[in-house]
């Protein structure tokens, strides 16, 4: 399942960046920011 979803993984990059440069600020005030960073790790 997860190389299947490499490829979708790499189109959805650009929308998820400009999805997560809208989050990150409310995140960044919230805890979630490490679990947050995480998870954009593991997406990058």
């Amino acid at each position: 399942m997860l190389q299947s979803s490499v490829r979708t993984g790499r189109i959805e990059t650009s929308w998820l960046t400009s999805l997560l440069s809208c989050v990150r600020p409310i995140l960044e005030r919230e805890h979630l920011n490490e679990w947050f960073m995480q998870i954009e790790a593991n997406h990058l």
